[in-house]
Formats: structure tokens, C-alpha cells, sequence
């Protein structure tokens, strides 16, 4: 059975919220699609935002890989760190969902179509803090994955034990 490569990204504003798909029933998602054919996946998610929100952002962390299933389609996605750089939010691609800017600590308490996305958004978070010393030397997102080859300059280092 084939598996669809996919890339998402949270969304971060300078006030502190995120962007955020917002279904009828409440539950949130972040834009994420599927990673094209010679495609790096951090480019699908800066793509995907853009072309389900109209939201232009810049990725600058790895937050974590996770497969998940829905409609009997195997998924494998990866889900990046972005800042806001311009742009509304606006839904251009669901319907019965809502492009929201969201207070984190809302979202803790708001369902989700599957529990990494809480866990991704606590990542997130803990990268927006200033950085303790790592008890062993960081290695880079790129070097452990190789996510985001090409571009060293926007790289977050993170300690081994942040990475697994």
C-alpha cells in the first residue's frame, strides 16, 4: 500500500496565536497537503498555507513526523515551526472549516483529529522559549532529518533528547 508524503506547519503571529483550520464540530487542524514530486517538504508547507489560507510564512523548526490513516489513505506527515509574515486568514480550500488565529491555551482544551497535533503545538511552543543549555551537544533539524537542506541559516538546533 502506497503511503502520501505530507507537510503542514504551525503557524505563529507575534502575538503568540496560531493558525488554525477550525471545523464545524470545533476540532482544529493546521493546513498541511501532500508533498509533490521533487518537492522538499518544508517548501509543501509554506505551499500549502499559502494556498489554503492565504498566509505567507517562513518554517523554521522540524517539530515531528507522524503517520496517520482517514478514508483508508496512509499518510506520513511532518509538521514544521513557521512565523507569520503577512497575510489574513482566510479558508480557501474546506468546506464546513474556518482559517482562525487561536490562543494556544484554547486549543489545548478544543479536539483534534488526532493527539500529535497537541503534541506538535507543546513543541512549538517550548522552541518559542529561550533555550536551556543542552545536557548533550544539539544537533541540527537538518542533520537529523534532513528536512531542511539548503537552508543552515534558518535552522533550530535542538538537543537529541527534544528530537526523538
Amino acid at each position: 500500500m502506497n503511503i502520501t508524503p505530507q507537510a503542514g506547519a504551525f503557524v505563529f503571529r507575534n502575538d503568540g496565536r496560531f493558525l488554525a483550520l477550525v471545523g464545524d464540530q470545533g476540532s482544529w487542524t493546521v493546513p498541511k497537503g501532500a508533498v509533490e514530486v521533487g518537492e522538499a517538504p518544508v517548501t509543501t508547507a509554506e505551499r500549502e498555507v499559502a494556498e489554503e489560507t492565504e498566509v505567507r510564512c517562513e518554517c523554521d523548526a522540524f517539530l515531528m513526523r507522524f503517520p496517520f490513516s482517514r478514508h483508508g489513505i496512509k499518510y506520513d506527515l511532518r509538521l514544521f515551526k513557521a512565523r507569520w509574515i503577512k497575510g489574513e486568514a482566510r479558508d480557501r480550500v474546506h468546506v464546513g472549516t474556518e482559517a482562525s488565529w487561536l490562543e494556544p491555551q484554547a486549543a489545548f482544551a478544543m479536539p483534534t483529529p488526532d493527539p500529535h497535533y497537541r503534541d506538535a503545538l507543546r513543541m512549538a511552543l517550548d522552541l518559542s522559549q529561550p533555550a536551556l543549555p543542552a545536557v548533550q551537544p544539539p544537533i541540527a533539524t537538518a542533520e537529523l532529518l534532513g528536512e531542511l537542506v539548503g537552508r543552515p541559516s534558518r535552522l533550530v538546533s535542538m538537543s537529541s533528547a527534544t528530537a526523538q
